[in-house]
């Protein structure tokens, strides 16, 4: 799997790009003056606070401030660029996660770069390699299923089985990393028989026969 450095990631996690810059001048405003001066030592938002900011009194207050405003959103934004800056993973997940279900759901995301280079590997390189509860595992992969099911994943023109190769690979770790074992196993031999030539799939098929770790 391809890893992204911080800036890419924060460009491409969902929430962060329509809160700093898709939104509207109100939001982006509310978010600069409200949310972010509250859980920052700096303007350039690379100094998060040290303690855990109450989201709940941050919330609370602009809510009651800017009422016509989808406050839970801003602050899911703000969560997942904070936990990845703290590299507080627990958290991040669930924040982008919910982000996913709430807000941004992949069924209606049309762009290939964004589904696979994006939200793809965010599922595979913070959450996968760094989740152990089993719970954030299975939504998870529930997310990424849909990014196998997505009609836009596989580029036009392109050997669809070849393109969905990677994102089957990443479902099949997530289920096996959640104790669905043997589901994982017949994903991971489709990610194999779709894409033979690159040996990290077969390694990974082989490693869940035999009850190993894949992370």
């Amino acid at each position: 799997m391809a890893k992204l450095n911080i800036i890419l990631l924060l460009f491409l996690l969902p929430s962060i790009a329509s809160a700093q810059g898709k939104n509207t001048y109100s939001e982006q405003k509310i978010l600069n003056q409200e949310i972010n001066k509250a859980i920052y030592l700096d303007d350039a938002l690379k100094q998060p606070i040290n303690v855990e900011p109450n989201w709940k009194i941050i919330q609370k207050s602009v809510a009651k401030k800017y009422r016509s405003v989808d406050v839970p959103k801003l602050i899911v934004g703000a969560k997942i660029r904070y936990y990845t800056l703290k590299k507080d993973w627990i958290n991040f997940a669930k924040a982008y996660l919910t982000d996913l279900e709430r807000y941004h759901p992949i069924e209606n995301v049309t762009d290939h770069f964004t589904l696979v280079v994006g939200i793809n590997n965010v599922l595979y390189d913070k959450i996968f390699k760094n989740i152990t509860d089993r719970k954030i595992l299975k939504r998870a992969a529930f997310q990424s299923r849909k990014i196998v099911e997505n009609p836009f994943t596989p580029r036009p023109g392109r050997i669809k089985e070849l393109e969905l190769a990677n994102p089957i690979d990443t479902y099949a770790n997530l289920l096996y990393k959640a104790g669905k074992v043997k589901c994982a196993i017949k994903w991971q031999t489709k990610a194999v028989d779709y894409n033979v030539n690159l040996k990290e799939f077969s390694t990974n098929l082989e490693r869940m026969r035999r009850g190993e770790k894949t992370w």
